[in-house]
């Protein structure tokens, strides 16, 4: 099993951030701070709010991704090797649970090697912000074997429920575990009955009710909270109804890829067009197929529990993704990496296939195991190079999904940072005609004009964004940070603090915009405490240092504004503004040596 992952997933440890949401999900999650200590000191000065973020922010996948940059830093391979031993250890669980179930090391074996190659588990592995789902599944898993052993022995069954709690403080999805061990207590004793295993643990599954109650409302409390707006803003198509009636389609659409993989996709945003209704004709042939896998889970329940367990599992552990609450989760059509803990119900399904041969034909059945493993092995290894930087995720990311928005405003940022221009402007106007009902090109289009200076273009741009219903809830706060920057640029620093008065806008990027605001209109009592606010998030960001030091020297705290300019200058030695500024703090106070050197050098910078 190790000699498998590392073959399929070492070629992963070469890829470095895709523009997909892998900074987000590193930095963004943790706040916006770039350290260990700075994440921790942000739980320690708000601590009952800390708790009650535990499960709705996946707090434990969060100080796994801050542990990873306490040891390795930006050097990504280390953060893909945690990937890659997290993904291990849950292929080894996965092993220990099925060996168990089916009372077989080589039915365990077939089962976890399945598990680990299946093509579909690329996106959680070879990603980083994947991490959420690996690490939960990892739990899962060991959660399911511990309440395994509690059937033999009652003092596992504390594990199993701390393991739980902690597999949703990493992914909120496994919220349906304990459904598992209702239906794993019935497997092992099938004769007893649901009705048996019930009774004998009865105490424990009402607690464990209350609790997930109380995570489901805390959850939808904190989304409303988010992305205040109309309900319609909430649900793929504008309606609960539209997206009940799409969902038949995405659900067949995941069983094929749990049993086919053969065209695998990073997006699907805009793959999905919305039904009108449940006799849309194309979702009739979708509801037909899944009565027909739930009648089969039916008829298996009397002879085969285990066939039918298999499928229990990958309905429950697929159940948090169906679209049935009024959350921005609804705004992900499909994603591949929802898939990963329910390819252990195909696994348990192809073990027991593997050993109906097996029993017949031993050699026959390791020859198809071994090819079998050897194809996803490949395909696993093809897909993970697929991440290795942004332009080749992005650029196959368009040949997947050609129908899709997202890959080509994202294809559209790889090729912005790598200088091309002439490009960018193009694929992020195709990518907003693609996706009318998505804000998020015409942002990153406007930014663009922004920074060309077409400040009219930009609002224009902005007003159509704004106009769309998410660009009135989930994404309202970069359209009026950009807003605002349009009015700063015009030299109307207070219009633009009216765009910045929204109580969700307190993020490190409005808070160095605000302070800068409120600095030009000469209230700095106010401007300082948002500057500081901003830099404690990014410490080395040189603008928000340069920024900063300009009020306190204004303060007459020159001592203390020379350290943050040195500290700027040499996080951006080519930035003439920070060594001039630093020049004068160092001539106010009386360095005439020092400030000398540092104009001198913003000469031959700037010259």
């Amino acid at each position: 099993l190790l000699f498998a992952v590392l073959g399929a997933y070492g070629s992963s440890l070469d890829n470095g951030l895709v523009g997909f949401d892998d900074a987000a999900a590193i930095y963004g999650d943790l706040g916006g701070t770039k350290t260990l200590g700075a994440w921790t000191a942000q739980l320690t000065a708000e601590p009952l709010r800390a708790v009650g973020r535990i499960f709705s922010r996946r707090q434990l996948t969060n100080a796994s991704k801050a542990a990873d940059l306490a040891m390795f830093g930006e050097d990504w391979w280390g953060h893909h090797a945690m990937n890659v031993a997290y993904h291990l250890a849950a292929v080894l669980l996965a092993f220990a649970v099925a060996a168990s179930l089916l009372n077989s090391t080589a039915g365990g074996l077939a089962a976890a090697l399945v598990f680990s190659l299946h093509p579909v588990q690329v996106e959680s592995v070879a990603y980083l912000g994947g991490r959420r789902d690996v690490l939960s599944g990892l739990l899962c898993l060991l959660s399911f074997r511990l309440w395994q052993r509690s059937l033999e022995n009652a003092d596992a069954k504390s594990a199993a429920t701390a393991s739980w709690l902690a597999a949703m403080a990493a992914k909120q999805s496994a919220v349906t575990l304990p459904a598992l061990w209702l239906a794993g207590a019935w497997a092992y004793r099938p004769v007893e009955g649901l009705a048996g295993a019930w009774r004998r643990n009865r105490r424990l599954y009402v607690g464990l009710a209350v609790v997930v109650a109380i995570v489901v409302v805390f959850h939808l409390v904190q989304e409303r909270s988010a992305t205040p707006g109309p309900s319609a803003a909430s649900w793929h198509g504008g309606s609960p109804w539209n997206q009940l009636a799409t969902e038949p389609r995405v659900l067949l659409h995941a069983l094929r890829l749990l049993v086919w993989p053969s065209r695998l996709s990073a997006d699907y945003n805009g793959a999905f067009s919305p039904s009108l209704s449940l006799l849309d004709p194309r979702s009739i042939g979708p509801l037909l197929a899944l009565l027909v896998t739930s009648l089969l889970a039916l008829f298996f329940s009397r002879g085969r529990p285990l066939t039918a367990f298999a499928l229990v599992w990958i309905a429950a552990t697929y159940a948090p993704m169906i679209h049935l609450l009024p959350t921005t989760h609804n705004l992900e059509s499909f994603a591949e990496h929802w898939l990963y803990l329910p390819v252990f119900g195909v696994a348990l399904l192809s073990a027991q296939l593997f050993l109906y041969a097996y029993r017949r034909a031993p050699k026959t059945a390791w020859a198809s195991l071994t090819s079998l493993a050897l194809i996803m092995g490949a395909r696993t290894d093809a897909r993970s190079r697929v991440w290795r930087d942004d332009l080749t995720f992005w650029t196959q990311a368009v040949q997947d999904c050609p129908n899709c928005a997202r890959p080509r405003a994202g294809m559209a940022e790889a090729w912005r940072v790598r200088g091309r221009s002439d490009k960018v402007e193009r694929l992020l106007a195709q990518a907003a005609e693609l996706g009318p009902t998505d804000p998020r090109p015409l942002i990153s289009l406007a930014a663009l004009q922004l920074e060309s200076g077409r400040l009219e273009q930009a609002e224009r741009t902005l007003r159509e964004a704004w106009r769309i219903p998410l660009g009135r809830t989930a994404f309202s706060v970069p359209i009026q940070h950009h807003l605002a920057l349009i009015e700063l640029r015009r030299g109307r620093p207070r219009q633009a603090l009216r765009l910045l008065r929204n109580r969700n806008m307190m993020t490190p990027g409005t808070a160095h915009l605000s302070g800068y605001c409120w600095f030009l209109l000469g209230e700095y009592d106010k401007a300082e405490p948002r500057l500081r606010y901003a830099l404690a998030f990014n410490p080395d960001d040189a603008s928000i240092l340069n920024d900063l030091a300009i009020l306190l020297s204004v303060l007459g705290r020159n001592d203390e504004a020379a350290r943050l300019l040195e500290r700027a200058a040499d996080l951006a030695p080519l930035r003439a503004d920070i060594l001039v500024n630093l020049g004068k703090v160092h001539t106010e106070r009386k360095d005439y040596i020092s400030a000398h050197m540092r104009l001198a050098r913003a000469t031959q910078t700037a010259p």
